[in-house]
């Protein structure tokens, strides 16, 4: 007879032994992905572990509830450490590159955008710096653990399918409950102040993020002690305010042409460049030619975040009760207030165009709901321009001449409003080789030098074509009479622009610099009466639009001249911890400021809010 060779099953102990140490093991891997994620964000060792325990415990244990639900289905450890830590280290350096590139980290909100950050990130040259190899390091340990796993597999205790789904129910339920939901959760229930990169050193990235996701649903943070009335009473405190520019007849009512110019900086405001050729000097000509008010407006984002500034600019409400939101992507726009639906009821003709494809952010359902009566996009734009090896822009100058065209086919016998969206200036700034550059900088910038010898060439290039549009405008009123105001800023600053910031600034100064950009309002004809600017000369981005309408000559509705009326206080806020004055000082939120900003959160949160008493004539023309 055969020898037959007995097979000896593990002991009940042996089983028990290595169960117990595949939890461990993915408990150990579990807390490395919170390290990995935490670090993506800006946090490094000291800020992390300063994070009070109990908070620094919820995000130990809310990293550990992917392999746990992952395990829970498959029934293996080993599928549960691998793909969670595989699809963790791929968000860590998404993360990581998002945070370097547009100086926030990804948000819940973000994920419904995925197309368009992807198109975006694929511009630019990702260097494999050292950060990016511990991530990925990190993730070969997690695959090398599972693998550990696998084996212990063969040999490990396996609870029912029933055990383990109930299990991971419970854990879930109670993380849930007492980490985030409970009145006295650990980590409260303040969804729209944790979705700030300001608090991830109190409260944890991980954990922080997890909270925004409550506002997927509706991405409006409600306002403390909001009423309907509370923002008609708002309203009552500007009503006095008296518009600087009278009231423009009918047929005297101007164009607008609005410019949002993508990635257009000063880095003077941060640095001394020494360069050696101007490159603005078109802009600073028309600033001081008394035809004009300049200055700076205050934006949402540094280094990124165009359609969060884009939906400032064309609607007046704040990102403060939106975090984390990308509006376009995130909210109904259908009926909802904006400068082309404000001014269509003034009887203006709309247009709006943008050289990219109208995927982006949605434009090309968001820029209809918004009130936009004629889309242009990438293939309405036949001279294809490039600068060098910038392949993936326009060039502002082969876009402004397309704008100029779209904007004289518009209707001839009505006001019209025409909004140009760029793409030139994009970041990276390391495509063309060194002799294209148009500008050099002095100043040695290090290893962001070539980047800021591209950028500053891009600026001039940006100067070029608005001295083009304004001579066209120019001819325009001297052959036809037809009055024009010519309005640009940028949407945010350059990526690399802490980089190259004085080290001698201070964090309150580079907050509000490194997040102001250049505007300026010119008219093709002469100015007789000019708004008023706050002596500091910087704005929010929200008041840019009542601005232009002020100086238009057009009429304001309370929720306008209430902004008009703020900025006599309170120029800037969104997004600060405190605020810009009116004479360009910071001040906190206290008294006064506090209450002109909490009226503003009142009208804000009536024109967007779900179920706010939305209250129309707060938004229309006062007639």
């Amino acid at each position: 007879m055969p020898n037959v060779v007995e097979k000896r099953l593990p002991t009940r102990r042996v089983q028990i032994g290595a169960a117990a140490l595949q939890w461990l093991i993915a408990a150990a891997c579990a807390a490395l992905a919170w390290l990995q994620l935490e670090r993506s964000a800006g946090l490094y060792n000291a800020l992390i572990f300063a994070i009070p325990p109990l908070r620094l415990a919820v995000g130990l244990l809310t990293a550990f509830a992917l392999p746990l639900v992952l395990y829970a289905v498959s029934g293996r450890w080993w599928v549960a450490t691998g793909v969670s830590g595989l699809a963790l280290t791929v968000y860590a350096i998404a993360n990581y590159y998002t945070r370097q590139l547009h100086g926030t980290a990804i948000m819940p909100q973000d994920l419904a955008n995925l197309a368009t950050a992807a198109n975006v990130l694929g511009s630019y040259d990702l260097a494999l710096d050292e950060t990016v190899i511990k991530l990925a390091l990190c993730g070969a340990f997690v695959l090398a653990a599972a693998v550990v796993q696998f084996f212990l597999d063969r040999v490990a205790a396996r609870p029912r399918p029933w055990q383990r789904l109930a299990g991971g129910g419970v854990y879930l339920a109670a993380l849930a409950w007492f980490g985030y939901a409970a009145p006295s959760a650990i980590i409260a229930p303040k969804g729209a102040e944790l979705a700030m990169s300001s608090v991830y050193e109190s409260y944890g990235y991980l954990p922080s993020a997890v909270s925004a996701a409550r506002l997927l649903g509706n991405p409006v943070a409600r306002p403390e002690n909001y009423t309907a009335e509370a923002a008609r009473q708002a309203a009552e405190r500007a009503a006095a305010y008296q518009p600087a520019v009278a009231l423009a007849a009918q047929e005297e009512r101007p164009d607008i042409l609005l410019i949002l110019n993508e990635s257009y900086y000063d880095p003077a405001l941060v640095t001394d460049p020494q360069a050696d050729a101007a490159y603005d000097a078109v802009y600073r000509e028309l600033a001081q030619s008394g035809n004009a008010l300049a200055g700076y407006t205050l934006v949402p984002d540094i280094g990124g975040g165009t359609n969060r500034s884009e939906y400032a600019l064309l609607t007046s409400n704040a990102m403060e009760l939106l975090p984390g939101a990308t509006p376009f992507n995130s909210l109904d726009l259908h009926e909802s207030g904006s400068l082309a639906s404000y001014l269509a009821e003034l009887g203006y003709a709309s247009i709006a165009s943008h050289p990219a494809t109208p995927g982006n952010y949605r434009r090309g359902v968001a820029w209809p709901a918004l009130g936009f009566q004629q889309t242009y996009f990438e293939t309405d734009f036949p001279d294809q321009a490039r600068y060098g090896e910038r392949i993936y822009y326009l060039t502002d100058e082969a876009a402004m001449a397309e704008f100029w065209e779209q904007y004289q086919a518009m209707p001839q016998d009505q006001p019209r409003f025409g909004y140009l969206l760029t793409i030139q200036n994009h970041g990276g700034w390391d495509s063309n080789p060194p002799e294209l550059a148009l500008v050099h900088a002095g100043t040695d910038y290090g290893d962001n030098s070539a980047v800021m010898n591209e950028y500053l060439s891009c600026l001039s290039l940006t100067d070029a074509a608005l001295k083009q549009l304004t001579e066209r405008l120019t001819e325009l009123y001297e052959s036809e009479g037809r009055r024009v105001l010519l309005v640009m800023t940028g949407d945010h600053a350059p990526s690399f622009v802490d980089a190259i910031a004085d080290p001698a600034l201070t964090e309150q100064e580079k907050a509000v610099r490194e997040r102001c950009t250049p505007f300026i309002v010119w008219a093709n004809y002469p100015l007789e009466q000019r708004a008023a600017l706050p002596d500091g000369g910087v704005i929010d981005l929200c008041g840019l639009g009542p601005l232009v309408l002020e100086q238009a000559g057009l009429p304001l509705s309370p929720y306008y001249r209430y902004l008009r009326a703020m900025q006599q206080a309170v120029a800037a806020w969104d997004g600060l911890e405190g605020a810009v004055a009116a004479d360009g000082s910071w001040c906190e939120r206290t008294g006064e400021t506090e209450d002109w900003l909490n009226g503003y959160a009142m009208l804000e949160y009536n024109n967007i809010g779900r179920n706010a008493g939305y209250e129309a004539a707060l938004f229309s023309p006062e007639t």
